[in-house]
C-alpha cells in the first residue's frame, strides 16, 4: 500500500468531525480515533511495516506504551521479527508489579512506537 492509499484508509476509517475535547484539554472540530485504524488489519500491518523501517541494525527490541501503542508495537514486532515489550502507565500493584511486560535486557537498543501525540 503506498503512502497516499494508507493516508486515505486512515482518514476513511478514523477521521471524525464534530466537537471533541482532546487529552490536552484543547477543543477540536475533528478527531482521529486511533482505535478505529489500529483495529483494521490492513492498516495495522502497513503501519507495522513502515515503523519497522526505523529499526536500525542495532535495534534489539520494540516498545509500545499502553494502550494505544500496544497494537502498533505488536505489528512492528511482527514486521521486524524483533521482540516487543509493553510499557505500562504505572505499576499494576500486584503479581510481578512490573512497569513493563515482556523481557527488557540491560543494554537493549529500543525502538519506541507511540500512538498519536497532540502536544508533542
Amino acid at each position: 500500500m503506498d503512502r497516499e492509499k494508507l493516508a486515505a484508509r486512515i482518514k476513511e476509517t478514523a477521521y471524525l468531525e464534530g466537537e471533541f475535547t482532546l487529552r490536552s484539554g484543547r477543543k477540536s472540530n475533528y478527531y482521529l480515533d486511533k482505535y478505529r485504524f489500529e483495529t483494521r488489519p490492513d492498516i495495522l500491518a502497513e503501519l507495522g511495516k513502515r515503523f519497522a523501517e526505523f529499526a536500525g541494525d542495532t535495534t534489539t527490541l520494540i516498545a509500545g506504551a499502553e494502550l494505544g501503542g500496544v497494537a502498533l508495537a505488536a505489528a512492528t514486532s511482527l514486521a521486524s521479527d524483533l521482540p516487543f515489550i509493553i510499557v505500562r502507565n504505572s505499576k499494576k500493584g500486584y503479581g510481578a508489579d512490573n512497569l513493563f511486560e515482556g523481557v527488557l535486557e540491560q543494554g537493549a537498543s529500543v525502538l519506541l512506537v507511540e500512538d498519536i501525540a497532540t502536544t508533542g
